[in-house]
């Protein structure tokens, strides 16, 4: 049977969905009996969705470009005195 400590070192394979057969089967046997697992289990499922429904983070480089076309489009567009 598995312990607390395997659970959470293969926490990633089980969230997602690599676990080999036999290890879902000792895992599932676990998180019966386990209530602390579960609950750790869950919250890396939760992370894992949150994190999938963020936006894209731009590189530097992007976000400096980004950033630089935004500046010379608001310039383009202010009216001159």
């Amino acid at each position: 049977m598995l312990s607390c400590r395997n659970v959470t070192e293969r926490a990633s394979d089980v969230v997602d969905g690599t676990l080999p057969l036999l290890a879902r089967l000792e895992l599932g046997l676990h998180l019966m009996i386990c209530e602390g697992c579960r609950t750790y289990i869950d919250q890396m499922r939760g992370l894992k969705t949150m994190l999938r429904r963020r936006p894209p983070v731009l590189s530097t480089a992007a976000a400096e470009a980004a950033v630089l076309a935004a500046l010379r489009v608001s310039d383009q567009e202010t009216p001159r005195r």
